[in-house]
């Protein structure tokens, strides 16, 4: 059963300003340390960033359709997984969050996300699906 689905449009030349202007503080704010480790990795980090700003802002929406639940966006890691596909892997207080959901639903949150770009833009899809326990 799908829980919520959220898509998300973002311009790579806008998160490049803010990473030029006040990198640390956008970084360590809204990425895990899991993520910034990563970046290190890619030739292009303005579309790294970009992309998983867009999967945290999707997921945020499929969550949060009415926007009345808050989530940190550095508990929502966006890593990846196995050629070009990533993974939605929640931390802290948001993993307890939804620890507390599945127990009340008696079900498992899945997250499929969906990362796409034609720069300038970059565009995210993120489907949460409630499952049976295992």
């Amino acid at each position: 059963m799908i829980y919520g689905i959220g898509t998300d449009i973002i311009n790579i030349n806008r998160v490049k300003e803010v990473i030029d202007t006040h990198e640390n503080n956008f970084l360590l704010r809204f990425f895990s340390s899991n993520e910034i480790k990563e970046s290190k990795n890619k030739r292009n980090k303005n579309l790294f960033f970009a992309e998983r700003f867009s999967a945290k802002e999707a997921f945020w929406k499929a969550v949060s359709p009415n926007k009345n639940v808050s989530i940190n966006f550095k508990d929502v890691e966006i890593l990846p997984y196995f050629k070009n596909t990533e993974i939605i892997n929640l931390l802290g207080k948001t993993n307890k969050i939804f620890k507390i959901k599945e127990k009340k639903l008696n079900k498992k949150f899945k997250y499929h996300v969906t990362l796409s770009n034609a720069p300038p833009n970059v565009l995210t899809y993120v489907i949460i699906y409630l499952t049976n326990p295992k």
